[in-house]
């Protein structure tokens, strides 16, 4: 048999963990039956709600399909204005800090928390689709199913961008290479506008408020790569459009009639769950199979909200000198093992540790006060195996606004939200939790410590200029 048929991939993925019943079997039978475009950008988050499975096993069990080959992971930089996959990329490592959307006119700042969308297409090798190659697809398909997310709505209403644009549409066609059209295009106050997607050209024609009865020849100009309108601004009215192809190359062509305010306002869409880039970072299974493929570009990327966790040891130089060197590292190494293994649990990662120290992010502070205190309950079982009290945590959290670069070949967080996370950790005490008011106000936090023995404090921080708020708790806080 092929090592590399379905068949002998997904008996891999089944032996490698205890599924639930039909997630495996729901996957290998979309890839066998189902339509093209159902294998094409795949949402898990969608897979998991059509089949009442559960979303993080889900992720992962479309992380393993990934890695063996059956699918292949898509990186899209997404224009949160219209929903269109500006760029994809294979790796996160070639996504760029910046990004421009041609349709939209607009540069943006990519983020992980929602400029990124992570999806799922079947690899060539198991299955052809026709959106492999999207120049063999009909203009329809071209425009509306592989461009425009199909997670994209219009803000306040459940309408699609794809259903929108529909709607607006005044030309959609494909033009060989030297080919001449005449079309009729009435057109209406606001804009014109023209796209090639597939070459990255466009064109914008105003359409003035006064109303014209003589028709109007409108010259659309396609070649060499570039496009020119003749004239670029217009009566509402009707018009006679010419459009010609000069270049040596197959274009898709949309034209739409757009209003004023949506070329001028600004405002995002509203997007159905999808995955993210700051949520597969930080997923435990991501980590473990792909290691090494989470590295950004050179200049780093943003990350509009991320928890940051510290933890260090109480009296650690008075262990290693009271044990000896080698018994206290093992020990140190042990708590670094039973510590990871709660970050993980609670959709964390770790980042690194320094010295006796560990760093971790978590996608949400409400995770993150939980990691922290089943760590402290961990730490205190793993202590009753030992014949002393040997390992003290003290923990320390704050949430905000980060930087992710790349730092000795792998993943790491820069910013102001780290200096503080560590300085609050180095203010609290042995089997303490100290956290920020970031964290306290985060939804579901405060409900934690109702009727606990939650210290509230204003403190001043080294290199920190304000007073922060901050609050402590000891074990057992739940």
């Amino acid at each position: 048999m092929n090592q590399n048929s379905p068949a002998v991939l997904f008996d891999s993925i089944r032996a490698f963990r205890s599924w639930s019943p039909g997630v495996v079997e729901r996957l290998e039978s979309i890839i066998e039956n189902e339509d093209d475009y159902t294998l094409f950008r795949i949402n898990p988050y969608t897979f998991a709600a059509a089949g009442s499975f559960d979303e993080e096993e889900v992720l992962e069990l479309f992380l393993h399909a990934s890695k063996s080959g059956l699918l292949v992971m898509e990186w899209l930089l997404i224009c949160p204005r219209c929903g269109d996959p500006v760029n994809n990329f294979k790796k996160l490592m070639h996504v760029h800090n910046r990004y421009h959307c041609e349709f939209c006119r607009r540069d943006y700042e990519t983020n992980l928390d929602d400029s990124i969308l992570v999806c799922f297409t079947i690899h060539p090798d198991i299955r052809k689709i026709r959106f492999h190659n999207p120049t063999s697809l009909t203009i329809s398909e071209y425009q509306y199913k592989y461009h425009f997310s199909r997670e994209g709505k219009i803000p306040g209403t459940q309408e699609t961008i794809t259903n929108f644009f529909k709607l607006r549409e005044r030309f959609l066609g494909f033009l060989e290479p030297g080919e001449q059209i005449l079309r009729e295009i009435v057109a209406e106050e606001g804009y014109l506008e023209g796209n090639d997607f597939l070459h990255h050209t466009d064109f914008l024609i105003e359409v003035t408020q006064d109303a014209q009865t003589t028709p109007e020849k409108i010259l659309i100009t396609f070649e060499n790569e570039n496009v020119t309108s003749i004239p670029t601004q217009i009566k509402v009215g009707k018009h006679r459009f010419e459009i010609i192809n000069k270049s040596d190359k197959k274009i898709p062509l949309s034209i739409y009639q757009l209003d004023g305010d949506f070329m001028t306002s600004e405002f995002n869409l509203d997007f159905d769950k999808f995955l993210s880039a700051k949520v597969l970072l930080n997923h435990r299974a991501f980590r473990s199979l792909f290691k090494g493929e989470d590295i950004v570009g050179s200049t780093g990327l943003s990350i509009k909200d991320v928890t940051v966790l510290f933890t260090d040891l109480k009296g650690s130089t008075n262990l290693y000198e009271r044990i000896g060197d080698l018994k206290a590292f093992s020990l140190v190494q042990q708590h670094f093992d039973e510590v990871g293994q709660v970050i993980g649990k609670h959709k964390g990662a770790l980042i690194k540790t320094i010295g006796d120290a560990i760093m971790a992010t978590f996608l949400t502070p409400l995770d993150a006060i939980l990691a922290a205190n089943e760590m402290l309950d961990v730490i205190h079982k793993f202590n009753a195996r030992q014949l002393e009290k040997e390992i003290i945590l003290k923990i320390g959290i704050h949430a905000g606004a980060s930087i992710a670069v790349m730092l000795n070949e792998r993943l790491d967080y820069f910013g102001q939200i780290i200096n503080i996370a560590a300085r609050v950790q180095g203010i609290a005490e042995g089997e303490e939790i100290c956290f920020t008011k970031e964290i306290y106000d985060y939804p579901g936090v405060k409900e934690i410590f109702q009727n606990k023995n939650l210290k509230e404090e204003d403190v001043s921080l080294k290199g920190i200029k304000n007073p922060i708020t901050i609050y402590r708790i000891g074990p057992s806080l739940i």
